[in-house]
């Protein structure tokens, strides 16, 4: 991982923060409050993650396609800047892969885009309405942290002319409000949306099976992450992006069966009662003509910690695994029969995408 320092008088300006002084570090392009530059390489990409000096995120950047995702938006202007001098010294002013190569400035995407623009909404692409409903929920929080650092400054500027000495004083001991990172409940769907692409992926490299990614579950705002159709039946796929140990436990004692599925120690089992309700619209959807077809729920989890002897788990019948995990569950080692392709072809025509 390597950290790199740069700007920090200017973060606090834009973001609203008093002024200090700064004390250049002898040798070193740094300054106390600069910018902080990580590398790292995040599921095959290659990411540099920009921080203000106390941790906060500013925004991050994919070195290779040159995509930028903003926590702070009002800083973008700087943290180009800050991208431009780290490739400069770090990669040789390379642009982006796949962009124009005449292009040594190593300047970002010139449609600057203040969230992760979403994929295309391709009827088979993973993780469409999620993205989507991030982009709509950050650009709405946005705009209306934006609407509030303007108010404030008019009132500011008017106060100021109104009464010059009272007017400046009031200012000063006004803290100005600054444009925070977007919430936990918008933050909750792109979270999820990179789940959804990331099992995506996964499942495009196996053989034998047919997908359907993001379908509308009818009557409902809600949706199907994944379908496998294959020869041995139908998985219904629901990822979900967590943080810590994941347990099956049956905590119904010696004389009753109650399976649960803890995450950090918390009761999930919501979780899998929510698969077996998807289970229940895909046997629906496909009716008489294919009443014998079996249905199997998968819960897979991006991010849990496993216990040391990892394998899937089991939870009223629910299969509990990682997206590494998947291939292994999903297919059968039979080639993919008329009878599969007539399944998925019946459940595309009758679940249309989310995104859609």
């Amino acid at each position: 991982m390597e950290d790199t320092h740069f700007g920090g008088d200017e973060v606090r300006r834009l973001s609203g923060e008093p002024r200090t002084s700064t004390i250049a570090a002898s040798g070193h392009n740094q300054a106390t409050g600069g910018l902080i530059g990580r590398r790292k390489r995040v599921y095959g990409n290659d990411m540099l993650y920009v921080t203000a000096p106390d941790g906060s995120k500013i925004g991050r950047v994919n070195l290779e396609t040159g995509r930028v995702t903003m926590d702070q938006a009002i800083l973008r202007d700087m943290l180009d800047r800050f991208v431009k001098d780290w490739r400069a010294t770090h990669m040789g002013a390379q642009p982006p892969s796949g962009g124009d190569r005449s292009d040594t400035t190593g300047s970002l995407q010139d449609d600057r885009p203040l969230v992760t623009p979403a994929p295309p909404a391709d009827a088979d692409t993973a993780g469409v309405s999620a993205q989507n409903m991030y982009n709509r929920k950050s650009a709405r929080e946005l705009a209306k942290k934006q609407q509030i650092v303007a108010a404030d400054a008019r009132w500011r500027q008017e106060a100021k002319a109104a009464r010059p000495v009272m007017g400046r004083l009031a200012a000063a001991l006004t803290a100005k409000p600054k444009i925070t990172p977007e919430s936990q409940t918008t933050a909750n769907w792109r979270v999820g949306a990179e789940g959804e692409r990331l099992v995506g992926e996964v499942l495009k490299g196996v053989r034998g099976i047919e997908v359907l990614h993001d379908r509308l579950i009818p009557g409902s705002r809600a949706n199907i992450d994944h379908l496998v159709v294959g020869p041995s039946g139908v998985f219904v796929i629901d990822a979900k992006k967590y943080t810590g140990k994941l347990e099956a436990r049956d905590v119904g004692g010696m004389f009753r069966h109650d399976p649960r599925l803890y995450v950090k120690g918390r009761d999930r089992t919501k979780l899998v009662d929510g698969v077996r309700r998807q289970i229940e619209v895909v046997r629906t959807t496909l009716g008489d003509e294919f009443a014998g077809v079996a249905i199997r729920g998968v819960l897979c989890f991006i991010g849990v910690e496993w216990p040391l002897l990892r394998r899937p788990q089991r939870v009223k019948g629910v299969v509990v695994v990682w997206p590494q995990g998947l291939p292994k569950v999903v297919t059968s080692g039979r080639p993919l029969n008329d009878r599969a392709v007539d399944v998925a072809a019946h459940l595309r025509s009758r679940l249309r995408p989310a995104s859609g």
